[in-house]
């Protein structure tokens, strides 16, 4: 009996040990490592949040100068290209010295984005001046024969000069332009401006005097 009594102890404080392992309490619980969280995305910008985003600025477009002159009218007018034609003055900053206007009564002119320039004259014109910055230039001079009084080749003829050099000599409207009524355009690039003063000048040659209808002056 006294065996049997002590091996039913001896169990007992086994399943008593066994039973009684440490229990963690809530202060332990919370220190127990966590398993560490995957890294979140970073949100995707909506295309209205990306249009938001500062992005770098682009350089404005460098400003070119350009003068377009309607010889011999007394309005601005706006072509078919969407060009602007300043009316014709004397003097100023720029402008014409010496001749007269006169304007045709033509219903049209054909062959041209800016048909109401060559219904407008300055004829027995001396020359024109712009007061522009150094640089280079392009110039047009417009022209066409539509004095009645002009019939054929040879019955107008003038020279062009830029800075004082001729660079468009025998200029016949009438013969250039095909007959009348018909434009004609004279181009002259690089034309180089070193004193602040871009001159154009005239000179009559044969017949009725220099007549010009637009000048285009354009920076290159």
């Amino acid at each position: 009996m006294k065996q049997a009594m002590m091996v039913a102890v001896a169990m007992g404080l086994v399943f008593g040990l066994v039973g009684c392992g440490p229990t963690m309490t809530a202060p332990e619980k919370a220190k127990a490592p966590e398993k560490a969280k995957a890294p979140e995305k970073a949100p995707t910008k909506t295309v209205a949040e990306k249009a938001k985003a500062p992005g770098k600025a682009k350089a404005p477009p460098a400003d070119k100068l350009v003068i377009r002159v309607d010889c011999a009218s007394n309005a601005d007018y706006t072509d078919l290209a969407g060009n602007k034609w300043l009316a014709d003055q004397e003097g100023k900053k720029w402008g014409a010295s010496g001749g007269l206007t006169v304007t045709r009564t033509l219903s049209t002119i054909a062959g041209t984005q800016a048909p109401r320039i060559y219904l407008t004259e300055r004829y027995e014109v001396v020359s024109y001046r712009f007061d522009v910055p150094n640089g280079k230039y392009t110039v047009r001079v417009h022209c066409a024969e539509t004095f009645p009084g002009v019939t054929a080749a040879g019955d107008r003829v003038f020279t062009i000069k830029m800075q004082g050099k001729p660079l468009f000599e025998n200029v016949d409207p009438f013969k250039d332009g095909g007959g009348f009524a018909k434009p004609v355009v004279k181009e002259a690039k690089g034309v180089a401006v070193t004193d602040g003063k871009l001159l154009i000048e005239f000179d009559w040659t044969t017949g009725n005097s220099a007549a010009i209808n637009g000048i285009e002056v354009i920076a290159e």
